[in-house]
């Protein structure tokens, strides 16, 4: 809540920072302009009742949690944590996607997970109005040409995974799992047969995360989300265009390497070969996929940092031995959720736990 003789001021600095602003003040005629010029300005209100209604229609987005300040990963590293007590670390989290892909669908997961996008964008027309043709139209055929639309559910289920809050990946199960197995039915239709080299411009990525993967050379990494790429590397680059490097951040480039013998083990779908072209030689890597780091530098012809990685052999028979091992610990008869909460709790993550169970028991 920001007074309004501050917000000119202020505003400028927080843009990135704070995700939901109200000013508080005397004329709201004022301060309008601002609403336009700054998204994260949700309402302007002049009495205290207009403030406590405001906040209140606040409240239900914020519990989503999905917000720009929130600290986003758009690969997660493989590696071994000394906190896992019951299963290999190293297959943890693809361990946790194969088990979100287990669980029912059903019309309340659709509509429950619709309610909190709806929350999100209630200020948004454009998406609110696609959130509801989602609702009554959407079939499970559709789920990659809804992901491609520049529409809510691209954007919140890649900003659900790149939280890595578990909690939130179990909200989007619905769509998750459709889409995950089209690709999976997709990629064996096209039966791409040649090695591919695909590139990536992502425009922020934090200087932990790089600082992280420049000195792991020959480490793992997991994409945190769906992995787009594109099979021209000037498209990546007009991704990189405006992007500036900051103490905080850089933009990276990422070359990736899809060699022969590993195509039929990596889902992946050429966009353009799916519904004709695309206008970005587009690449899908489904969920989850695994790569090994095989190089970083500068590279000075274009003035970006490189980094490229391998796509590796995904080794679903070690997953699915896993969750068998997994649910004869916790016994044969258990559904998939309850396997899944138990997870959380042997990993010791025990305040996701509770919100999780928490949001089943309000399901």
């Amino acid at each position: 809540i920001l007074s309004g003789s501050l917000a000119k001021e202020i505003l400028p600095k927080t843009q990135h920072i704070i995700s939901t602003i109200i000013i508080f003040c005397e004329n709201s005629a004022y301060y309008c302009h601002l609403s336009r010029q700054y998204p994260n300005v949700v309402d302007i209100c002049t009495n205290y009742e207009s403030l406590k209604s405001s906040i209140q229609n606040e409240i239900p987005s914020l519990k989503l949690n999905l917000f720009a300040n929130q600290t986003l990963k758009s690969v997660r590293a493989l590696t071994f944590s000394e906190d896992m007590t019951s299963c290999d670390a190293f297959y943890s989290y693809i361990l946790f996607l194969e088990l979100l892909k287990q669980m029912p669908q059903t019309k309340q997961a659709k509509h429950f997970m619709l309610n909190k996008c709806r929350d999100y964008y209630r200020n948004d027309k454009k998406q609110s109005s696609l959130i509801e043709s989602f609702r009554e139209t959407y079939t499970s055929d559709q789920a990659i040409l809804w992901y491609i639309k520049d529409s809510f559910i691209y954007r919140l289920v890649n900003r659900a995974f790149r939280t890595e809050d578990i909690t939130l990946w179990y909200l989007f199960r619905f769509y998750l799992i459709d889409l995950c197995k089209q690709l999976e039915l997709v990629h064996k239709q096209q039966n791409i047969q040649t090695s591919l080299t695909l590139y990536r411009g992502q425009t922020r990525m934090s200087i932990e995360e790089f600082n992280h993967l420049k000195f792991n050379i020959g480490s793992f990494i997991s994409t945190n989300g769906f992995f787009s790429s594109s099979t021209d590397i000037q498209i990546a680059q007009q991704f990189l265009a405006s992007s500036i490097d900051t103490e905080h951040y850089k933009a990276i480039l990422f070359k990736i390497l899809l060699e022969k013998t590993v195509l039929d083990k990596i889902i992946f779908v050429d966009i353009d070969q799916y519904v004709g072209y695309h206008g970005e030689s587009e690449v899908l890597f489904t969920i989850g996929s695994i790569f090994q780091i095989e190089n970083v530098e500068f590279n000075n012809e274009l003035n970006v940092w490189q980094i490229e990685i391998k796509a590796i052999d995904q080794n679903v028979s070690k997953v699915k031995e896993s969750i068998e091992t997994i649910r004869k610990r916790y016994g044969s008869g258990e559904n998939v959720n309850f396997i899944f909460g138990r997870l959380l709790l042997d990993m010791n993550q025990y305040t996701k736990a509770e919100s999780y169970f928490q949001m089943i028991l309000k399901e």
